[in-house]
């Protein structure tokens, strides 16, 4: 039962994704200003047989901050896949069919770099677009890594933060010790980062080291996932395991009298991969009603 429940997911999470690459070029082609003829029915069609036909996508893809490409891993004949997707066009590059790759991270502010995690003694390689050469870093472990400038990033495994500064031939990394498990990083500043722990959420200062505890759980949450930070409102958003046997929608935001949690969804449905929308003013997350997924839009009312 449970190993047909996970080839339910795994197709329809596929076919999803592969809507939404469709769609992004879709939005992309509306938006665009130069003249790139509409892609015709068949043509779509064709395109969501073939990325839905290949094998398994692995975790999320990355699209860069230009609205222009987006890069993927997934599995295929020859080892799990690193392919680039260019939206305007449709057409896919394979950059890497070893069995070592990972998955994409993101890419740097610039769009110039991509980071990539891989199964090795280094775990990260950094990929230069659109040129395509690799190289490895000294980074030792990373479950994660967040941009926060074109030539910084931080990673993090466990309860350890490292901030890596690249140069063009080479990496220097510092690190910063907590004692709370790590389950998200985000940026907040090229100095400064939000951390979601098991048991709370806080900040630290990459410079010093010195961290401050924003706000700490109760114990009806558990196992947090998928932070976000909107710059614009200063608010923190993710998904956790609550009272009610699902996992739901929260909002961590600044008051008055401190910080605040708010549950924003709260049906008897499952929710993923919460995202900001409209820079902060509204959301948007996976759902999951008894293996019926759906993507839902919380978007603020434009006047007019």
């Amino acid at each position: 039962m449970s190993s047909s429940i996970s080839r339910l997911f795994k197709n329809r999470l596929s076919f999803g994704i592969a809507i939404a690459m469709i769609v992004a070029g879709c939005i992309f082609w509306s938006f665009s200003r130069n003249s790139i003829a509409k892609p015709s029915q068949d043509y779509i069609e064709a395109v969501a047989k073939d990325v839905t036909s290949e094998g398994e996508f692995v975790r999320a893809p990355m699209i860069n901050h230009a609205g222009t490409e987006i890069a993927f891993a997934r599995c295929s004949p020859n080892g799990r896949a690193l392919e680039i997707l260019d939206i305007a066009t449709g057409k896919v590059k394979t950059i890497n069919t070893k069995n070592a790759l990972n998955c994409p991270l993101g890419y740097s502010p610039n769009d110039k770099q991509l980071l990539v995690a891989v199964f090795a003694s280094k775990p990260l390689k950094l990929l230069n677009r659109p040129g395509d050469q690799t190289r490895h870093l000294s980074v030792e472990k990373a479950d994660g890594a967040v941009w926060l400038n074109s030539q910084s990033f931080v990673t993090y495994s466990d309860t350890t933060l490292e901030r890596v500064i690249v140069h063009p031939s080479s990496s220097e990394s510092k690190s910063v010790n907590l004692t709370n498990a790590i389950s998200g990083v985000v940026a907040m500043s090229e100095t400064k980062v939000g951390i979601l722990g098991r048991s709370m959420v806080l900040t630290v200062d990459l410079e010093t080291g010195e961290c401050q505890t924003l706000f700490s759980f109760s114990n009806h949450l558990s196992d947090p996932q998928w932070f976000q930070y909107s710059s614009k409102k200063n608010e923190f958003l993710f998904c956790a395991w609550d009272d009610s046997d699902w996992r739901h929608l929260y909002r961590l935001q600044q008051t008055g009298q401190g910080w605040k949690l708010n549950q924003e969804t709260f049906n008897a449905e499952h929710t993923y991969n919460g995202r900001w929308i409209q820079k902060g003013e509204g959301f948007a997350y996976v759902g999951n009603h008894t293996n019926s997924f759906f993507c839902r839009c919380e978007a603020k009312q434009q006047d007019g």
